[in-house]
């Protein structure tokens, strides 16, 4: 019984990198495609005085044609200089609910996935 609750940790954790994927497919598949802009770029800085993206503001206009102004909540060091405003984006929205939406060439964050990944070899061996 033990060794199966440790498997099926070590089968969460190896999933949870690829659960953006499955989103952005998802919303690839289903959703509706535009180009918009990078409206605003939120930082956040930590006590050494380096700064992150906290979050984008991007502005485009779906084909009802309605203008959408709304915040991506992103995060790392990886995107500050991935982001500046005035910056055209390829945007994928949710047609029944623009403010949901995602962009299309987004990297993962490598922190979180080898932590998944060495999170999920260590339930692995405990499984074993």
């Amino acid at each position: 019984m033990e060794k199966a609750v440790y498997l099926i940790l070590a089968l969460i954790f190896f999933v949870i990198p690829f659960l953006p994927k499955v989103r952005l497919w998802k919303f690839r598949k289903n959703g509706e495609k535009c180009e918009g802009v990078i409206y605003r770029v939120d930082y956040i800085y930590n006590d050494e005085g380096g700064k992150s993206v906290n979050r984008i503001t991007v502005q485009f206009t779906t084909k009802t044609p309605e203008l959408i102004t709304s915040d991506l909540v992103i995060g790392g060091a990886e995107f500050w200089s991935m982001f500046k405003e005035g910056d055209k984006v390829s945007v994928i929205y949710d047609a029944s609910r623009p403010t949901r939406f995602t962009l299309t060439g987004l990297p993962s964050d490598p922190l979180v996935n080898a932590a998944c990944i060495i999170g999920g070899l260590f339930f692995l061996v405990f499984s074993a």
